[in-house]
Order: C-alpha cells, then sequence, then structure tokens
C-alpha cells in the first residue's frame, strides 16, 4: 500500500522540523511536529506502508516502543483529513538508497522521537476558499465581493 497527495488540493512545505500543510479545497491547514514529518516526507518519497514502518522501527523503535501504533494512528488521521489517498503505486519513485538517505536526515534525529502532534486550523478558510479572480471586489484579493442588496 502507497499513499499520494490529494492533488491538486494539497499544498505543503516542512521547516525546522515542522511540517505546514494547506488543504485548498477545504480552507483548512495543518500543522504536525515529533515524528509526524519524518513520516510525511516518507510517504511523499513514495516509501510503501511497510517501508515507512520498517524505516521508522530502525529510527525510532528504540525510542518510542509504541511507534507502529503511533505511525498508523497519523496516517489515518491523514486520510480522514483528504491530505492523502491510499493508491496502489507510489506517488514517486524512488530507490532504498534515496530513502535510507532521507532517513539520515534531521528529520529522523533522536530528539524529534515524539508522536506527532497534529494541529488543525480552521481560521483562514474564507480566504484560503476565495477565488482570488471572481470572488473579489475591484480592490482585489484577499477582499472579498460585497454582497448586493
Amino acid at each position: 500500500m502507497h499513499y499520494t497527495l490529494n492533488a491538486p488540493y494539497i499544498v505543503h512545505e516542512t521547516i525546522d522540523g515542522e511540517t505546514i500543510v494547506m488543504n485548498l479545497k477545504n480552507g483548512f491547514y495543518y500543522s504536525f511536529t515529533g515524528i509526524g514529518p519524518a513520516i510525511w516526507e516518507l510517504i511523499m518519497a513514495g516509501a510503501s506502508h511497510d517501508q515507512i514502518r520498517t524505516i521508522m522501527s530502525q529510527s525510532f523503535g528504540s525510542l518510542m516502543p509504541d511507534f507502529e501504533e503511533v505511525l498508523n494512528s497519523f496516517i489515518t488521521e491523514l486520510k480522514t483529513n483528504e491530505i492523502i489517498l491510499e493508491s496502489q503505486e507510489p506517488l514517486f519513485t524512488h530507490t532504498d538508497a534515496g530513502l535510507k538517505s532521507l532517513a539520515s536526515s534531521d528529520l529522523f534525529a533522536p530528539e524529534t522521537a515524539k508522536p506527532p502532534v497534529f494541529h488543525r486550523y480552521t481560521d483562514m478558510q474564507d480566504v484560503l476558499l476565495l477565488d482570488p479572480i471572481h470572488d473579489v471586489d475591484e480592490k482585489g484579493w484577499p477582499e472579498p465581493k460585497t454582497p448586493r442588496k
């Protein structure tokens, strides 16, 4: 089993051990820390579920005995929020060497061995769902049209 982005609706970036994800379909944005960004990067690299579990076990198994439950819970959260979808094919073609190289990055350092903290934000929904061409007034984005009476 592989995972793929819910394209073209998902925009994401990982910065300083935190991943930010915007869902342009529902207007929510998310952030996650702990081992969440490491799992995310493996998903983005096209790793299968079994490969993710193996790499996470090698990286965090001794530091986080319940990592498999944490992994499954985190992936369920991503699927429930329509950030990723299950797929029979990988998002990207990868090599085992490429995955091993990724697993040596700072995201897999022992200090990140904490369950992911998954935040969902709805405060920007109106702006993120605003059509910048059709739903704005003369001032332009992000000023919505004033409803006519």
